[in-house]
């Protein structure tokens, strides 16, 4: 019983030392849930409208040649057509939450890890690497054309550095901490 209160101490503590690397009064756990539900939501959304038109659209281009003629089968075309809707819908919904979320996930992880090891502090530069490091992995495995290779990893990486420079801005504001790369010009 007692390994088990000092495993448990140990653990708190080490918890506790990461509590130093928040952004936005957020820890990087807590950090990483929230923006990983927000990811995943936002997706779903996403690709269950994309989905369910899409399938309409094809549901459509399917049965063009034979459309019903009374209303009992208008009633049922009607009917199987919003089924397949909602299943094209929760199918797409489903890929585009799961794909969206991970890439918040490795975000995250990319960013806390520059934290605490590159940096040892909260800082717009953990925030350029992480979107440089992410958008290079995904156009990397997506297999883009050489445009667009260059074009995400351009924006992945300009959009790391604004998501930087906000969330230091908010940080001092509500602390009053400059940010040490601001700290040379004696605001």
């Amino acid at each position: 019983m007692a390994e088990i209160d000092s495993n448990r101490t140990e653990y708190i503590s080490q918890l506790e030392k990461f509590k130093k690397y928040k952004r936005m009064n957020l820890d990087p756990f807590e950090r990483m849930r929230n923006l990983t539900i927000t990811g995943f939501s936002s997706g779903f959304v996403i690709g269950a409208y994309i989905g369910g038109r899409n399938t309409g659209w094809q549901y459509l281009a399917e049965r063009a040649h034979n459309l019903p003629r009374t209303t009992a089968g208008w009633y049922y075309y009607k009917k199987w057509k919003n089924y397949r809707v909602i299943m094209g819908g929760l199918k797409k919904g489903s890929y585009y939450g799961v794909k969206l979320a991970s890439i918040t996930a490795f975000y995250q992880a990319v960013e806390s890890a520059c934290d605490c090891v590159l940096f040892e502090n909260v800082s717009m530069l953990s925030s350029l690497v992480s979107g440089f490091t992410v958008s290079l992995t995904y156009a990397t495995l997506a297999s883009l054309s050489r445009s667009s290779f260059y074009r995400i990893v351009k924006f992945g990486t300009v959009g790391g550095f604004c998501s930087g420079l906000v969330q230091d801005g908010i940080n001092w504001y509500q602390t009053g901490e400059t940010p040490f790369y601001l700290s040379y010009f004696n605001f």
